[in-house]
Order: C-alpha cells, then structure tokens, then sequence
C-alpha cells in the first residue's frame, strides 16, 4: 500500500502545529491554458515516438535468443515489441521481475483478431486531503494532468509499434474500497469525471473510458463475498505502514458525517458540534486529531478548534481504532474483489495494469505514474508544487513549506491545481517551459 511515511515522520517531530495557510489566487488564462496543452501534446508525441524506438532497439539487440516465441510473424513480433516496452524502468516499475513469457501471450492472444488492442489499468480513487495535510481538497490537479499525459504516450507508442487501435479503460476503485475507506460515491465521481475531462483535453482522439470495480463486482456481491469470507486468510498481515495509509486515506470528512465507521460511533455530543461547524473549521479539527494519532504531545495552540483537547484525544484514539479496521478491511477487500477479465462485464478480453506491484502476478505490468523519480507514489496522495528549480515537484501539502499562492486554470478546472512559491508571471513561463519527461532520457 502506498503511505505517508515523511510526513508521519514531520508530524512525530514537530512540537507545533501550523494552521492551513492563507494563500494568494493565481487564475491563469485560456491563452496560457491552450500554450501548455501544446506543450504537453508536443512531448507525449516525442515521447511516444522515442519510447517506441527504444522498444524496437531492445528487442532487435535480443536478435536470436529464445526469450520470445514467433518472433518471426507479424503477431508475435508485435507482441514482443510491446512487452519490450513494458521492460522499461522509466515508467514501469516492475519492469526487472516482469514475467515477460506469460505476458508475451496475452498480447498475442489479443492480437490475433482485428479488434482495438485493449489494456485495463486499475488506478485509485478520489483524494483525500486528510485536513489539508496531503492535498488541496478531493479534486483531480496537476499530478492526474501528468500522470494521465505519461499514460497518453505510452499507448500512443503502442499504436506507433502494433499499427493498431488502442483503448485504455481505467477501473476506479472508489467503490471497490468503499466500505474500507468510506469514501462518498459522489466525490468519487466527480473526481472521476475530472480525469476524464483531462483525458480528453489532453488528446481528444485517444481512446480513454473510466470504468469501476462494479463491471466485475457490484456492491452487493462485494458485500455477500465479505460475509462469505469469515475466517479470511491474509497473506499480506496488517503492518504500521497499512495503518498510515488508512489514515491518511480514509474520508474522514464523510465519517464525520454520519458520526459512525465500523459499527464504532463518535460520542453524540461531538457529532452534534461537528454538525453547526464550517467547513474550515472541519478541517481544522481533522487537522488535529490526525496530527495528535501522529505525536500527542504535539501543540495545537495555532489551530483554531473550538474542541478541548481531552475531546481531541478522544477522537484521536477513535480514528486510531476506525483507521485498523480499515486497513484490515482494505487488504481483505483487496484479495476478494481480483479483476479477472473472464468475470467482467465487458466483451472484450483486456491486458490488466496497475499502479500497485503484485507479487503474486509478475505479468502484471506496474506504472509509475509520476515517473521513476517519484516511483511508487500516487497522484491521488500528492500536490504538485511550482517552485524556482527545473521542474515540479509532489509531495504532501504539509511538507511544502514555501508555497504562497495556489494558481487556477478555469479552463480546465474549477479548483486549484497546484500550489506555487512563484509570481504569477514566473507560473505562467513555468508551466510553458514544464518538462514532463525530465527523468527519461529522449534523445
């Protein structure tokens, strides 16, 4: 599971709390909007183009071994070149312990009719910002921009090796881990909607569909396989790190909400007070109670919670409770809920993805979405900040420490993208000279 490690680690050695930051608005025009769609548009085709040479190159070094089979006809050949591709470090994370033989079969299975090659990748759900800790709320920004950009190009070279028609399907997992992480169906939605609307602005000829967990499970059949899976076996036992990630992940602003989780109810008195809170004084309390699970000696004199801290505490060790049973939860709902192309309620017969390694199916490919810097760190987790350096960088909304300003493209979004230690005119020549491959050499 991916989690928060630096910033539980800030949390734990922190003796005071910092408030969310008031921050200027840089709202950046449709001119500056269309200049850095091109920018984009120009390096997912340079990158596709290079990235489908590369792939040739490897395997015409590999020019009498044994390693794939048929390499002679035209299907097997095809097939070769894209798992070739699927070997790359740049943007694949397991691409060293990738069973190259199982995988070279499926796609010659999937190129042996005429149809549109077709790939799945299962690929998260809305973020969550944990009171502004990790993100600027639950929308998708410039790290889904660049994510789904990367993504773009290596299909793209797909189509440039094969000479056929690709489809990605991207399966959500919103509802797939819904009843781990109570994550409200509506925002899972909405932030869906969003990756598709950049899916499109970014190459309106590229076949992109989002999908859910529900083309192969619904709610009720994920429910029945829960009650049915009694004394589950876990291979994967729960760890700290699991428990982190639940933490950090689960939507505890929905919880709030309906005052339970698990059976497990808030005490009645603070559900009430939560109920006549702002929204910014919400945060503000989840703020605090997740940084006192981090380090309860922690200062909250900076926060403005209305809330004693005996009550904090309390809260504190509910979330703790609420945050084990959902990792539990998660691993369980993990190992019941597989994606097997055979069960799904699509016709076709898609290549499966991720973005999470696993073990237990090497033919897998794994994408690294932000690329081989960033390894096996998620959009979904992370803000993009625009600093003086070369390029941006993600990390935990609490870790960027010099942002000043969010900046905005109305355009494309109705919330910020990313945050900015920069002035308006330096964000703008920013995000116009903005290297999207700065760690895959292209030349």
């Amino acid at each position: 599971m991916p989690s928060a490690p630096i910033l539980w680690r800030k949390l734990q050695t922190t003796q005071r709390l910092n408030p969310v930051r008031e921050m200027d608005i840089y709202n950046l025009s449709n001119d500056v909007a269309g200049l850095f769609r091109q920018r984009l548009q120009s390096q997912i085709l340079t990158a596709a183009k290079r990235f489908s040479k590369a792939a040739t190159r490897s395997l015409d070094a590999l020019s009498g071994s044994h390693i794939y089979k048929d390499v002679k006809s035209a299907g097997g050949r095809h097939a070769a070149l894209v798992t070739e591709l699927f070997r790359n470090a740049h943007f694949i994370s397991n691409s060293g312990s990738l069973d190259t033989a199982t995988l070279h079969c499926k796609l010659m299975a999937s190129l042996s009719s005429d149809k549109t090659l077709v790939f799945e990748l299962g690929w998260g759900q809305a973020k969550r910002d944990a009171g502004q800790l990790r993100t600027l709320g639950a929308n998708a920004d410039i790290a889904e921009i660049l994510a789904i950009a990367r993504l773009i190009a290596t299909f793209k070279a797909i189509e440039f090796l094969t000479g056929r028609k690709v489809k990605l399907r991207i399966i959500t997992g919103g509802q797939r881990f819904r009843l781990a992480l109570f994550i409200r169906p509506e925002m899972d939605s909405a932030y869906n909607k969003k990756r598709e609307e950049i899916a499109r602005w970014l190459s309106p000829e590229a076949e992109i569909e989002f999908d859910t967990i529900q083309s192969y499970w619904s709610n009720e059949e994920i429910k029945a396989r829960l009650e049915a899976d009694e004394n589950p076996i876990i291979t994967h036992p729960m760890t700290e790190e699991d428990f982190r990630f639940a933490l950090f992940a689960i939507d505890w602003y929905g919880v709030l909400g309906q005052g339970s989780a698990h059976d497990m109810y808030l005490p009645s008195s603070l559900t009430e007070a939560l109920k006549t809170q702002s929204y910014s004084l919400k945060t503000d309390f989840l703020r605090s109670v997740i940084a006192l699970t981090a380090n309860p000696t922690i200062d909250l004199s900076m926060i403005n919670s209305p809330f004693p801290r005996e009550l904090l505490h309390a809260t504190s060790n509910w979330f703790s409770e609420v945050a084990r049973n959902s990792a539990d939860l998660y691993i369980r709902l993990g190992h019941i809920t597989l994606r097997n192309p055979r069960e799904s309620g699509h016709s076709d017969q898609p290549v499966l993805l991720t973005v999470i390694e696993k073990p237990e199916r090497p033919d897998i490919p794994c994408f690294q979405l932000l690329g081989r810097r960033y390894g096996k760190t998620l959009p979904q987790h992370l803000t993009g900040s625009l600093g003086a350096g070369e390029n941006i960088l993600f990390d935990s909304l609490y870790l960027i420490e010099a942002a000043t300003a969010l900046f905005c493209i109305p355009e494309l979004s109705d919330a910020p993208l990313g945050v900015t230690s920069l002035f308006k005119t330096d964000v703008i020549h920013k995000l116009l000279h903005l290297h999207l491959f700065d760690d895959v050499e292209l030349s």
